[in-house]
């Protein structure tokens, strides 16, 4: 790079950092179960070398209904360790990780265009996206995989020109790496090595027979060993399992009720037990045929406008709510780009990834729509794209056409970032603070604060949303589930669970609204959602509770929590 390179890079690198660093634990507002999950596993790591089951140097977390990729919660450590508790902390490792990625990124993008203009375009691109700001800014794993992802390629294009087994070493380390951040990296990582294998055979042919090779491979494979054995316990491929299209439990049904409508039909409307199925609706109502239009559809919405340009995710907490994943003006960019493309062999594998790197979110069935998270590793391969479309048409251009073109460009560019980012600052805290638990830290603290004064604490989740990990890493506990001695707790007041005096379940709220006066003692504190005392239960004077606490949501200061007991 020249002067002027490198100072431009420093700039769009320190800006990236500003964006992925600023106010990190205040925004999104709120920390999301999943992230006080990492947080509070870390934690317990530090002081035990366990999960909080119990299950000592875990390569898969065990956490309340899942297993979780560890690669991200032994990242976490020494911020916790320094930290702790701190939604900051919590955050740092997905941010730092999505520098990283940044840098992994350009360097990459240097080896594709084999220069660094396009690949400072790339980097800028990325360094502004929504997509990429947001989920550097929260304690999801998918920054990470990014990271090895990019690292693998970008090694992998040195290794291809000159296929060294230290190369090859660093590469596929990388790929295996990754794997340990994301599940959807145990499904994309092979997608890439087959695809490398189809465009780059002769040289994988001629080199890794090789003895030189030996010592790479075994290395692999001790790295890949933890792995492979989280696999085969069924840990690491737990959520998949009951996620994927072919375990859908309502495929037989929706199959046999299609087909008895077909049959009921060609038997002249008349429905009469034992009718047999068609031969036809065998054919067009059957399992590969119905996995089969899932998955399209699936794959179909990854690349949707609504989804990657319109109003996003519509996960509160992977979306922005009323903003798409991208820019609008990048829907125009990257036609431009598809159409201007020109081909070789290296530009083809990235844009043949792109295509295919939807395939994982494909084979899954618990989303309505497309899901951000698992689609991540769509944007370095988008803005690979879109960045070299933008160097083709600035080459084709003249020098005042190019200057207006470009200057108008960067000006919409800005514009629109500008408009993301007030949107993000200001509008979807209010939007979205519900979703990212914005006032959990400070009611389980309060009701840990009031312990003395009551004999039993009752938290309610009546939004499904248990608060227990929460009240452990707010209140700074250090022991597993079986050291606080968790208990089932079931009977006519609550569905849950229970240690010490605190209880966190289904409260039987349908009798606190019959008969509050059986239900509210004034020795026992309930910890209830707003949802949970609708406005005319609360203008009713004469129920036998009162509300000793109201905790609003920060932003837009609505009701979140009621502190009620007896009267």
């Amino acid at each position: 790079m020249n002067k002027k390179e490198k100072i431009l890079f420093f700039l769009i690198f320190t800006f990236a950092a500003f964006l992925r660093l600023w106010h990190l634990g205040q925004a999104p507002p709120g920390l999301y179960s999943d992230e006080v999950d990492v947080a509070y596993q870390a934690r317990l790591f530090l002081d035990q070398k366990t999960d909080y089951f119990g299950n000592s140097w875990p390569i898969h977390f065990h956490s309340f209904a899942d297993w979780r990729t560890p690669g991200y919660i032994y990242s976490a450590l020494p911020f916790i360790a320094l930290a702790d508790p701190s939604a900051t902390a919590v955050r740092l490792p997905a941010a730092l990780w999505g520098l990283l990625s940044l840098l992994a990124f350009f360097h990459l993008c240097k080896k594709i265009f084999k220069q660094t203009g396009p690949a400072l375009l790339a980097l800028a691109l990325l360094s502004f996206s929504p997509w990429h700001i947001h989920y550097s800014r929260i304690a999801f794993e998918v920054t990470g995989m990014l990271f090895f992802i990019l690292l693998g390629l970008s090694f992998l294009l040195s290794f291809l020109k000159k296929p060294k087994p230290h190369l090859f070493l660093i590469s596929f380390s990388s790929f295996i790496l990754s794997t340990y951040f994301y599940s959807t990296a145990k499904l994309f990582v092979p997608i890439i090595v087959i695809s490398a294998l189809f465009f780059w055979w002769p040289v994988f042919k001629k080199t890794l027979l090789s003895r030189r090779f030996l010592p790479s491979f075994l290395l692999l494979f001790l790295l890949a060993l933890p792995m492979i054995r989280s696999l085969a316990a069924g840990e690491a491929g737990f959520r998949f399992s009951y996620i994927n299209i072919f375990t859908d439990p309502t495929t037989p049904q929706e199959i046999d009720r299609l087909r008895e409508t077909d049959a009921v039909i060609l038997n002249q409307g008349q429905k009469e037990v034992g009718m047999s199925t068609p031969l036809s609706s065998k054919i067009f109502h059957n399992k590969l045929l119905f996995w089969g239009q899932t998955g399209l559809k699936n794959y179909l919405q990854a690349f949707s406008t609504q989804f990657l340009f319109i109003s996003g995710d519509q996960n509160p907490r992977h979306g922005f709510l009323k903003t798409g994943m991208l820019y609008p003006l990048e829907f125009f960019i990257i036609i431009l780009s598809l159409i201007f493309f020109v081909p070789s062999k290296e530009k083809t594998f990235f844009l043949t990834l792109l295509f295919l790197t939807p395939l994982p979110f494909a084979l899954t069935r618990d989303e309505p729509g497309a899901h951000a998270t698992r689609l991540f590793l769509l944007l370095p391969f988008l803005y690979l794209l879109e960045a070299n479309g933008l160097a083709l048409i600035y080459q084709k251009l003249k020098r005042l056409p190019r200057i207006i073109i470009f200057s108008s460009l960067a000006t919409a560019y800005l514009l629109s970032f500008i408009l993301f980012w007030h949107h993000y600052l200001y509008h979807y805290p209010g939007l979205s603070e519900r979703y990212w638990n914005a006032a959990t830290q400070e009611v389980v603290q309060k009701a840990f604060a009031s312990q003395e004064k009551f004999d039993h604490i009752y938290f309610s989740q009546s939004s499904h949303q248990s608060l227990l990990p929460f009240f452990l890493f707010w209140n700074n506990y250090h022991e597993t589930l079986s050291q606080i001695n968790l208990q089932p707790a079931s009977d006519s007041f609550i569905d849950g669970e229970y240690f010490d005096k605190f209880y966190f379940g289904q409260l039987n709220l349908g009798s606190a609204y019959n008969n509050p006066t059986n239900f509210f003692k004034k020795e026992n504190l309930y910890l209830l959602e707003s949802a949970d005392l609708p406005p005319k239960l609360l203008e009713d004077h004469s129920l036998s509770f009162t509300i000793i606490d109201q905790i609003n949501y920060p932003a837009s200061a609505l009701p979140a929590y009621y502190l009620v007991t007896g009267l």
